[in-house]
C-alpha cells in the first residue's frame, strides 16, 4: 500500500487513508509517501472532513 501511495503522489497529488490503523506512518515515510500531503482519516466516517481540508 506504502508504495502504491508514494507512486500516485510523487508528482504531488494527496491520499486520504480511511481506515486503515495497520498502515505504518514510519513505514510509508521510508517509502517515500509525502506525509504533509497524506490525510488520515481514523474513522470509517471521517472521509467528508478530511475530504474538505484536501486542496
Amino acid at each position: 500500500m506504502q508504495l502504491l501511495l508514494a507512486t500516485g503522489m510523487r508528482e504531488g497529488a494527496w491520499a486520504c487513508v480511511v481506515g486503515m490503523p495497520e498502515l505504518g506512518v514510519l513505514a510509508a515515510a521510508e517509502a517515500g509517501v509525502p506525509l504533509e500531503r497524506l490525510e488520515d482519516g481514523e474513522f470509517a466516517n471521517s472521509w467528508r472532513p478530511a475530504a474538505r481540508n484536501l486542496p
